[in-house]
């Protein structure tokens, strides 16, 4: 194995790095390890675009682990479960889940916790998020029903502005049941008055964080009430969304590679 030394002052004269590869080649490996590992990659990558926001991911965990054999349980069911796999949902947010697998040995044994969050930097559409402009003669100036936003999860807000997305979500019914929305957004650029005002007031009023809004591409309110099934904007205070990222899957056919093109790793679910 080559050995190379650290140049003095880079680190410890004595530190040496491998000029070898730390791990084998995919060329190493028998075509079934080598299906076994696409099989992985391509779950990976269905898990990503599929869970954008925490209750998806539940749900794609949940609907996965169901087909391997973990009994669903209701939180405030108490009996004893026959199967010693199972888990629970938060039922009101669905946004957490505790999974449970029993040992067969007594818990004074001891047992082991694994704990994970959930990451899922979005654009979380405002309550009552209407942008209307106080001029009507300026409304034709603008492309139709925009939505305010709230950044969340530590977003870079470069990477979203001009950006195209999802909005996501569900209006929670009447009867408690929730009906899913999903619709394609834009994301425009942040005002041009606040952009080139010198006031420092405004500038800490109006920062690009804060600023943020989403082109909905309906052409009125009315308009956007209608195609979301919504009777007013009293309704819409009632609706949960989010504006997630758009990833495309790009080929590389030299390779046979698809990459996962877009936003940076900041705008990305992860568990």
């Amino acid at each position: 194995m080559t050995k190379i030394k650290v140049p003095v002052g880079t680190l410890e004269n004595d530190y040496y790095l491998d000029a070898e590869r730390p791990f084998p080649s995919i060329e190493c490996l028998s075509k079934k390890q080598i299906g076994e590992l696409e099989k992985r990659v391509n779950k990976i990558i269905d898990f990503q675009t599929e869970s954008r926001l925490a209750f998806q991911a539940i749900n794609y965990i949940s609907n996965w682990i169901s087909g391997l054999g973990f009994e669903k349980r209701e939180l405030l069911d108490d009996k004893p479960s026959k199967n010693s796999s199972y888990f629970y949902q938060d039922p009101w947010q669905k946004s957490s889940m505790l999974v449970v697998r029993e040992g067969r040995k007594p818990i004074t044994e001891g047992f082991h916790l694994i704990n994970s969050h959930v990451d899922s930097p979005c654009l979380r559409i405002k309550p009552k998020p209407v942008r209307l402009e106080w001029d009507p003669d300026e409304l034709w100036n603008y492309l139709g029903a925009r939505l305010s936003t709230i950044p969340h999860g530590g977003i870079i807000v470069p990477h979203w502005v001009g950006q195209p997305v999802d909005v996501i979500g569900y209006t929670i019914k009447k009867n408690g049941s929730r009906k899913e929305i999903k619709f394609s957004g834009f994301v425009g650029i942040n005002s041009v008055h606040v952009d080139y005002s010198n006031d420092e007031a405004v500038k800490d009023a109006f920062s690009p964080e804060k600023s943020l809004e989403i082109i909905t591409g309906f052409s009125s309110i009315p308009n956007l009430l209608n195609g979301l099934g919504l009777k007013n904007l009293d309704d819409f205070a009632n609706t949960r969304l989010w504006a997630v990222p758009v990833n495309p899957m790009f080929p590389v056919s030299e390779y046979d590679w698809n990459l996962l093109v877009g936003y940076g790793h900041d705008n990305r679910t992860s568990v």
